[in-house]
C-alpha cells in the first residue's frame, strides 16, 4: 500500500536517522576519550612534575644547610649567602606545595601529600635548628643535628613525595588505560 516515493522518503530518512545515531555515539566517545586526555594533561601530568619540583626544591635547601656546615671560615658574606639560598629553597617549595594543593585527585592522593607535607614541615623545621647552630659557631652540635635529625627527615619527605608521585602515576595509567579501551571498541 506504499506508493514508490513513499518508500524513498522513508528510506531515507531511516538512513538519516542511523546517520545521527552513529554520529551521536562517535561524539559521545570522543568526548569520553577527550575527558580521559584533558585529565592526563592538566593533572596527572602537573602533578608529578610539580612533586618533582617539591623534591627539587627540599634537596636545595638541604644543599645550602650542608654548604654552611661544611664551610669553615664561615664569613658573614658566606653565611648571609647560605642562608639566602636556604630561604630560596624553602620559599620555592611553599610555592610549589601550594600550587600542588589545587591539583589534588582523590582522598588517597590528599593523604599522601598531607603526609609528605608535614615530613617536609619537620625537616625544615630541623634545618632551620641546624643553621642557627652553624651561625651561633655551634659546629658539632650542628653536625650532630645534621646526622640525627635533619638527613633522616629528609628521607621521609623525599619518600613521602614519591609514594604521591607514584599514586599519581597509577591514576594516570588508568586514564590512558579507559582512553585506549574507548578508541579500541571504536574499532569494533
Amino acid at each position: 500500500t506504499w506508493t514508490i516515493p513513499r518508500r524513498i522518503t522513508v528510506g531515507f530518512l531511516s538512513l538519516i536517522a542511523i546517520s545521527l545515531l552513529l554520529g551521536g555515539i562517535a561524539l559521545w566517545r570522543i568526548l569520553g576519550i577527550n575527558g580521559h586526555v584533558v585529565q592526563l594533561a592538566t593533572n596527572s601530568i602537573p602533578s608529578v612534575v610539580t612533586l618533582n619540583k617539591i623534591i627539587q626544591s627540599n634537596t636545595e635547601s638541604a644543599k645550602a644547610v650542608r654548604v654552611l656546615l661544611e664551610d669553615s671560615t664561615l664569613s658573614t658574606p658566606s653565611a648571609a649567602a647560605g642562608d639566602a639560598a636556604f630561604l630560596a629553597a624553602k620559599k620555592k617549595g611553599d610555592e610549589l606545595c601550594a600550587e600542588y594543593e589545587k591539583l589534588l585527585s582523590d582522598a588517597e592522593d590528599g593523604r599522601l601529600f598531607s603526609e609528605a607535607k608535614s615530613h617536609r614541615l619537620a625537616y625544615l623545621s630541623d634545618a632551620t635548628k641546624v643553621i642557627e647552630l652553624i651561625l651561633s659557631q655551634k659546629r658539632s652540635d650542628a653536625q650532630a643535628l645534621m646526622t640525627a635529625e635533619v638527613y633522616p627527615m629528609l628521607d621521609k619527605c623525599v619518600d613521602g613525595f614519591n609514594a604521591d608521585i607514584d599514586h599519581n602515576i597509577k591514576l594516570a595509567d588508568i586514564e590512558s588505560a579507559s582512553a585506549r579501551s574507548k578508541v579500541a571498541s571504536g574499532f569494533t
